[in-house]
C-alpha cells in the first residue's frame, strides 16, 4: 500500500460523521398527574427520517422539553425509556423544592441511550410522591412533551457502518460444553427482535442482545419481545419482570404499583 492509500485509509476511520438535530413533534395530550400514582406516555419517534439533513439514526445525547404543572415541583420523579430499553432518570424528588411552577418547556438531558437508534417507541414516566407539605387537592398535569435527538444517520462507530464484534454470550439454556465441539457459527439470518451485536440461531431465544425487552420462562428460557407481555412490566435495561397478582398491567412488583387492576380485585 502507498502512502497516498495509507493516508486515505486513515482517514476513512478518523473522520467523525456530520451530527445532525432531529425535533420530533410534541405530544401535548394532557395527562393527570395523580397523588402516588404515575403518568405513563408513549411517543412513536422516527428520527426525522424523511429529511436527510436532520435524520438520526444513531443517537448521541437526547433533550425533553417538558411542560407540567403541580403544586409541589419537588414531590416529582421523572424518567425517559428509549425504543432499546435504556432507562434514564431525568428527575429525582427534591425534599427542598417548594416551587409551585413547575416546568414550562423545561430541558432535560440523558447521554444514557448513546449510541443507540433514535426511531421507536419513547416511553416518558412521571411518577408524584406526595411530601406533606403540599395542597392535594390540586393535581399535576403533564401537558406536553417532545424529543430533540442529537446524533448521526450513519453508523458512528466504524467505517464500514457495522459494530465491532463483540463476545456473544447463550442466555437461553445450559448445554454440555462438547455440543459445540466442531460446529460452525450460525450464519443464517436473526430473529427481527435481535439487536444489530447478532444471534447464535434463527429464533428470538438465541439473540446475542434484544432490540427491544426480554422476558424468561419458567426453564430459564430468554425470549426477545417488542413489548412486555400482559401481566409484566419494564424493570432495568431490557428486563420484563412479572406484575403483582392483583395487577392487570404495572409499573413495578408490588400490589400498590398496578396501573390497571385484574378483574375481581378492587381498584
Amino acid at each position: 500500500m502507498d502512502a497516498e492509500a495509507m493516508v486515505m485509509e486513515a482517514e476513512k476511520w478518523t473522520t467523525v460523521p456530520q451530527q445532525h438535530v432531529c425535533v420530533e413533534s410534541t405530544d401535548r395530550q394532557i395527562k393527570t398527574i395523580r397523588p402516588n400514582s404515575a403518568v405513563r406516555s408513549i411517543y412513536k419517534a422516527s428520527g426525522c427520517s424523511d429529511n436527510p439533513n436532520h435524520h438520526v439514526n444513531y443517537l448521541e445525547h437526547v433533550v425533553v422539553r417538558i411542560t407540567i404543572t403541580h403544586p409541589r415541583r419537588g414531590d416529582l420523579a421523572i424518567y425517559l425509556t428509549s425504543p432499546s430499553g435504556t432507562r434514564s432518570q431525568l428527575l429525582a424528588n427534591r425534599l427542598f423544592d417548594h416551587s409551585m411552577e413547575g416546568f414550562k418547556n423545561w430541558e432535560f438531558m440523558t447521554i444514557h441511550c448513546w449510541g443507540e437508534r433514535a426511531a421507536g417507541d419513547w416511553i416518558l414516566e412521571v411518577y408524584d410522591t406526595p411530601s406533606q407539605l403540599r395542597n392535594f387537592k390540586t393535581p399535576g398535569k403533564l401537558k406536553e412533551w417532545s424529543l430533540v435527538f442529537y446524533g448521526t444517520s450513519i453508523q458512528p462507530y466504524s467505517p464500514k457502518n457495522k459494530f465491532p464484534k463483540v463476545e456473544r454470550f447463550r442466555y437461553s439454556r445450559v448445554e454440555d460444553p462438547t455440543d459445540d465441539c466442531g460446529a460452525e457459527d450460525y450464519a443464517g439470518p436473526c430473529d427481527p427482535e435481535c439487536s444489530e451485536v447478532g444471534c447464535d440461531g434463527p429464533g428470538p431465544e438465541h439473540c446475542s442482545d434484544c432490540l427491544h425487552y426480554y422476558y424468561k420462562l419458567k426453564n430459564n428460557t430468554r425470549i426477545c419481545v417488542s413489548t412486555c407481555p400482559p401481566g409484566h412490566y419494564h424493570a432495568d435495561k431490557k428486563r420484563c419482570q412479572k406484575c403483582a397478582p392483583n395487577c392487570e398491567s404495572c409499573f413495578g412488583n408490588h400490589g400498590d404499583q398496578c396501573l390497571s387492576c385484574k378483574y375481581g380485585y378492587p381498584e
